[in-house]
């Protein structure tokens, strides 16, 4: 309904059994989540999902982000990213774990840990920017074009596919609420991106849309997205 009231086209595939996964976020000193499990995928409703990824065509773009459904192979991301690869569809994978390594191999246009996730994948701490680049590398190695780290208060790092870096600070503010946050530098990225096509200015537009988005209770509006970008 949102997303609709936003003039944002939505197609939606109803599962017929089960509840929709409900989150709950407490704040406090610390933010504390309390996710709920979402109901069973079944092969039928894979079916459904493979038919309506046949609709995107060459220029489109598919984010590929968060947990998957119950029920599903740990292989999911990977085998979807492998099919827009051979339809030269680039994919973003925002996700974490088997579903984020499964997906490497199918060359994602970009991959967005968090630090913490990406110490997870590798199995190793990252203490500095040395060690992350490093560690971007080596997904870079193992499929994917584009790694963005993100690192909450202290920005974000790009290694792009061709190889540079980039690192950019947080945009200062008051922290209200991260919910969302990831996901708006996801949205902010590929809209930088589109823009001129250019790796920078990518990850300029997805730091500020993520720190937008942390600096208030709900999703940015654009217009504080575009202050934070003229800003910094």
């Amino acid at each position: 309904r949102l997303v609709e009231e936003r003039g944002i086209p939505c197609s939606l595939l109803p599962v017929e059994s089960g509840f929709s996964r409900i989150n709950v976020k407490i704040r406090a000193e610390e933010e504390t989540a309390l996710n709920g499990k979402g109901p069973e995928v079944t092969p039928a409703h894979l079916d459904r999902l493979w038919q309506q990824l046949e609709t995107l065509a060459e220029g489109d773009f598919l984010v590929l982000s968060g947990s998957g459904p119950s029920g599903c192979a740990p292989s999911l991301y990977g085998d979807i990213a492998g099919k827009m690869h051979q339809r030269n569809i680039p994919c973003v994978v925002d996700a974490t774990g088997k579903l984020l390594a499964g997906a490497l191999s199918a060359h994602p246009f970009l991959v967005k840990p968090n630090g913490e996730e990406l110490e997870d994948l590798l199995g190793r701490k990252l203490p500095d920017d040395k060690a992350l680049i490093q560690g971007a590398r080596e997904l870079q190695e193992r499929g994917a074009r584009n790694v963005l780290i993100s690192l909450g208060g202290d920005g974000a790092l790009l290694v792009d596919e061709t190889g540079k870096v980039h690192r950019h600070q947080a945009p200062k503010g008051t922290m209200v609420n991260t919910v969302g946050a990831g996901d708006s530098m996801v949205a902010g990225f590929l809209a930088g991106y589109l823009r001129n096509k250019d790796y920078g200015e990518a990850l300029h537009w997805g730091i500020c849309a993520g720190s937008a988005t942390a600096f208030t209770m709900h999703l940015a509006e654009k217009e504080a997205i575009e202050q934070l970008v003229k800003g910094n």
